[in-house]
């Protein structure tokens, strides 16, 4: 499955993508602890400068390491972002994801190419294959 998870908005409807089955939850202001801080969440997309870098270190832990560097970050220097509006990141789910993700909107298989490259497509289909094979 594909989705579009705009992380700027944590209300309303939204899909749970994980190791498991997909489900539909909603998020409301009474459940806002559950996914704090979504904008700075996912530190595959991270950039700062070497002056940050020298300051702050990732803490050394198996989750959410990403989250604490940046709220750590916010604090101390000025931080901003780039609004994904075509498609730049690709997250894969596997069986061995160790968090999950809630996109709003589920893609028509039909409709990708049109929002990624067809290389993207075709990575992604590798992806599955590798991913599915057992090694011992």
């Amino acid at each position: 499955k594909y989705a579009y998870w705009d992380l700027s908005k944590q209300n309303g409807l939204h899909f749970e993508f994980g190791p498991s089955e997909l489900k539909s939850v909603i998020f409301d202001d009474s459940k806002s602890e559950l996914i704090p801080n979504l904008s700075i969440s996912y530190g595959f997309g991270y950039a700062y400068k070497k002056s940050v870098w020298k300051e702050i270190k990732i803490p050394d832990l198996d989750w959410r390491e990403d989250v604490e560097f940046a709220l750590k970050v916010r604090d101390q220097f000025k931080i901003g972002g780039v609004f994904d509006n075509i498609g730049l990141c690709m997250h894969f789910i596997h069986s061995n994801n160790t968090s999950l993700s809630y996109p709003q909107f589920i893609l028509p298989e039909r409709l990708v190419g049109r929002f990624f490259n067809i290389e993207i497509i075709i990575l992604h289909a590798l992806f599955l294959n590798i991913s599915s094979q057992k090694y011992s």
